[in-house]
């Protein structure tokens, strides 16, 4: 019975009784219960508090450490972000540079000299 009281949780025993002759026994039993319950011993997990002062000094320093984190988080996300926006840029103009291409070849023109394809000499 000792290991399950104590702790860090505070523990609380009700007892139903009963004033008739026929519940007697189990009444009896109940209260014997109770003394025993009542003279337990244990010592109790005490958590122990940092001082305010030192305690405030610990979340000043995790929140700098993490103010910290945020920063340098996002400085990687803006270079990755202009590092996506610069390949975007060069796969948009080998795109474009392609469209060219073949528009000046569906025009008749020469996709690699610029010269009109008739006047191309084999």
């Amino acid at each position: 019975m000792q290991d399950c009281l104590g702790g860090t949780a505070a523990t609380m025993l009700i007892c139903n009784l009963s004033p008739g002759s026929k519940s007697y026994n189990e009444t009896l039993s109940s209260l014997r219960f109770a003394d025993r319950v009542k003279h337990v011993k244990n010592e109790s997990n005490v958590i122990q508090r940092v001082k305010n002062d030192q305690n405030n000094a610990l979340h000043d320093h995790e929140l700098r450490s993490l103010q910290a984190q945020i920063l340098s988080l996002q400085r990687s996300l803006l270079e990755s972000q202009k590092q996506n926006q610069h390949l975007k840029s060069q796969l948009i103009s080998k795109n474009q540079k392609k469209k060219l291409r073949q528009k000046h070849q569906n025009d008749g023109w020469c996709p690699h000299c610029d010269c009109p394809l008739g006047d191309v000499n084999v």
